[in-house]
């Protein structure tokens, strides 16, 4: 990976995770899990899922689920 798409890799996670742009047309539900904005000349989407462990449960008794962070190009969706 060259030293430029390290640096860009950075950026964007550096705006994931201060990334505060939710409203009413982006995110409708209120739920925060979705998001785009524009790097190095490129729209990027971000998008966080959650992944229940099918038959796993923790000791209390609840599934224990992950979260997902998918990051794309726009243009590849």
């Amino acid at each position: 990976m060259t030293q430029l798409r390290k640096a860009v890799l950075t950026g964007c996670l550096q705006t994931i995770a201060v990334y505060d742009d939710f409203c009413h047309a982006n995110d409708p539900h209120g739920e925060h899990d979705f998001g785009a904005f524009e790097a190095d000349g490129h729209k990027i989407f971000f998008k966080i899922d959650l992944y229940e462990e099918p038959d796993v449960k923790d000791p209390n008794g609840e599934p224990i689920v992950n979260r997902v962070m998918t990051i794309m190009l726009a243009e590849e969706y």
